[in-house]
């Protein structure tokens, strides 16, 4: 458990937790966010109005406009 203020003197002590932990997840997730950007920006460029038709560049279209859904 942490202390409280006037138990100690340390910071880390009124803080739970690891910070070099947390510090290494945020760049994990930083990653993970840059690959998923970059991806994004891959799918982005792909272009289905000339070279690609039919049904399938027609739902690709559709499936692949806007902003991904939130949850």
């Amino acid at each position: 458990m942490a202390k409280a203020l006037g138990q100690t003197t340390d910071p880390k002590e009124l803080v739970p937790g690891n910070g070099e932990t947390v510090s290494d997840s945020l760049w994990v997730m930083r990653g993970y966010g840059d690959a998923l950007h970059d991806a994004g920006e891959g799918l982005k460029r792909i272009d289905t109005t000339e070279g690609w038709s039919g049904k399938a560049a027609d739902n690709f279209e559709r499936s692949s406009t806007g902003s991904p859904p939130s949850g």
